[in-house]
């Protein structure tokens, strides 16, 4: 039952997720993209062989030989193609709520059991815990998908708040922030 509820709350996550990433033409803020709404935002390794100008949802783009479909769940490789160009896993965990060792054992679980998607945020007060089990899962970690939020009294200072959430996770790179509470 609880993988169940689990996969529900993954799956909705990463459908609100999909749909995200279309960005405006502004300035760059600590390597991100500027943007509005809520909106996903991928900093990771460089896919070279995806167009990521096109950005609608469920069009398609080359990925080396084979086609995918951005928003479309790929349930083979257990990713979605997001329209940044990144593959973002669909079997997830969220952190709220959970902090210290707790935070740190059931990551740990959850990466142990295939999760690659993990999920945390400033105001959670986990981004630490999370960059423990993160590091000390023994998985490279470019296999797993980090995702951490700013919020609204962080954005005076974006660049300063990313660069506080890269030390307190320790990992090496955030794989994509989201903004809370733009419209």
């Amino acid at each position: 039952m609880k993988k169940i509820i689990s996969f529900m709350i993954a799956l909705s996550f990463v459908f609100s997720m999909a749909a995200c990433g279309k960005t405006e033409d502004k300035p760059s803020v600590g390597g991100f993209p500027e943007t509005t709404g809520s909106t996903l935002t991928a900093d990771a390794s460089n896919p070279a062989d995806i167009d990521t100008e096109n950005e609608s949802a469920g069009t398609t783009t080359e990925e080396g030989n084979g086609m995918k479909d951005i928003g479309v769940f790929d349930f083979e490789t257990k990713t979605v193609l997001l329209s940044s160009g990144y593959e973002m896993p669909i079997y997830g965990i969220g952190t709220y709520s959970l902090t210290d060792e707790t935070c740190v054992a059931s990551v740990s679980a959850a990466l142990e059991s295939g999760v690659r998607l993990i999920d945390t945020a400033y105001m959670y007060h986990n981004e630490e815990s999370v960059g423990m089990a993160v590091r000390d899962s023994g998985i490279p970690r470019e296999e797993i998908f980090v995702i951490t939020k700013l919020y609204p009294n962080q954005f005076s200072d974006a660049d300063a708040a990313i660069e506080q959430a890269l030390e307190k996770l320790d990992i090496g790179y955030i794989d994509a922030r989201v903004i809370i509470g733009l419209s």
